[in-house]
């Protein structure tokens, strides 16, 4: 894992997607299954994010630097425009 990295964790039948920061925090759509009305893209301690899962990396064959990436994590910072179908964390985390 680096920084910039698009992270995953697999969890009760689904995936968890956020940005590594590098820095031991992870920015991602937030909110509890069934509660997602709420979530919101937070930046959030790594073992918070992992929940006792184990990370694993998105590889993509070219990629934006690591400022670049993050950048544009932190600019959605407390959004709350999430939609399981169109606007979810692993949209959020490909589309840095």
């Amino acid at each position: 894992m680096a920084r910039g990295d698009h992270i995953y964790v697999h969890r009760h039948g689904y995936t968890h997607h956020g940005i590594d920061c590098g820095n031991g925090t992870v920015v991602h759509y937030t909110g509890e299954v069934g509660q997602k009305a709420n979530a919101s893209v937070r930046r959030t301690p790594i073992d918070q994010f992992a929940k006792g899962s184990v990370i694993k990396v998105r590889e993509y064959g070219t990629c934006d630097p690591p400022d670049i990436v993050i950048q544009r994590a932190e600019s959605r910072l407390n959004e709350t425009k999430y939609s399981l179908i169109f606007n979810n964390c692993e949209h959020f985390a490909t589309w840095m």
